[in-house]
């Protein structure tokens, strides 16, 4: 059985999985079923279909409505480079590292 789904602010494939089932393993299943990739960003209102049926985890959705938690963990800041590793766990030999 298909539901509809209210995407929040911030959330990927995974949150909502997170959210529906209390695990991120259906976030593929998800964007198939919305003929999306697991990579595309969803926009906050939009509307998704879902199964209810999969099977979820009670404990973990328990915890969420609990503490009145919605997993959305997107990155929004519209900035799609890789980041630049820095510090010396990523410094090279006669590059940015110095023996002296």
């Amino acid at each position: 059985m298909e539901n509809i789904y209210k995407i929040y602010e911030n959330q990927s494939w995974l949150d909502v999985s997170n959210h529906l089932y209390g695990n991120v393993g259906y976030s593929f299943e998800l964007a198939i079923l919305n003929n999306a990739s697991p990579s595309d960003m969803l926009k906050a209102g939009q509307e998704i279909i879902y199964n209810a049926e999969n099977t979820k985890e009670v404990l973990v959705l328990k915890s969420l409505n609990d503490n009145k938690s919605i997993p959305a963990t997107a990155k929004t800041d519209g900035n799609n480079e890789i980041p630049v590793l820095r510090g010396i766990g990523y410094m090279r030999i006669g590059g940015d590292f110095k023996v002296s």
